[in-house]
């Protein structure tokens, strides 16, 4: 008997230390953390969570997920706990665009986790959500001055070949291709190679000019602006 008492408590000891540093991770975690019931209403949420939305914990908890998330999500976007026939997904990892309290918006990636009761009833889920913001904003800047390369490069009187390290053709203006008229073929070749042959065939000095390229191709640095 005495050592079934010693065992129960040697267990709750473990439990409650369990349970401690779980808490301590919900509640220093970087990340957003949010539990909802099964009709969507959030349960329990951490302190950067609170932080994220832009709400006071009281005031978040018992409301729907879906009214922090941007009103330019589809609809199926705003829907965290179910899938398109209506059952409930067991994982989900996605971007998402969310709604803050103040009005303002934020990016972020969600991994989210179905929860079942011991019984293996459906209990609600688990979120886990981090703030992209930021990565989103490079990547369309990115898009921006990609997409302003571009027509610069499609704009110029120059014919213009931009290759990778590997030799493989990022973008060759049209001017480039008009010029040297250049057979479909070798257009729709992601190599460098087939296209640098053909031009330097049309040139008075083929070598001089593949020389020249494979200069180029080499000294990077030297074409850098200071």
């Amino acid at each position: 008997m005495g050592n079934e008492i010693i065992d129960r408590m040697q267990a709750e000891e473990t439990l409650r230390e369990s349970e401690l540093r779980l808490r301590t991770i919900f509640d220093t975690s970087s990340a957003g953390i949010i539990i909802v019931d099964t009709e969507g209403r959030i349960t329990q949420a951490n302190q950067r969570m609170t932080e994220l939305f832009a709400c006071p914990l009281e005031s978040m908890i018992g409301t729907p997920y879906p009214a922090f998330v941007h009103p330019d999500e589809t609809p199926g976007g705003s829907r965290y706990h179910a899938s398109d026939d209506g059952e409930y997904c067991d994982t989900i990892y996605t971007e998402r665009h969310y709604l803050r309290r103040d009005g303002s918006d934020f990016w972020g990636y969600i991994s989210g986790r179905r929860m079942v009761g011991s019984n293996g009833e459906f209990t609600g889920l688990l979120g886990i959500i981090s703030d992209i913001t930021d990565r989103k904003r490079a990547e369309e800047e990115l898009r921006w001055k990609t997409a302003l390369l571009e027509a610069q490069v499609e704009i110029s009187l120059d014919g213009i070949l931009v290759v990778d390290s590997h030799g493989q053709r990022i973008l060759t203006n049209q001017r480039l291709l008009t010029m040297w008229k250049v057979p479909q073929e070798i257009r729709n070749q992601k190599s460098d190679e087939a296209l640098l042959q053909y031009v330097a065939g049309n040139t008075k000095n083929p070598d001089q000019f593949l020389e020249k390229v494979m200069y180029l191709y080499d000294h990077q640095d030297e074409n850098q602006p200071g």
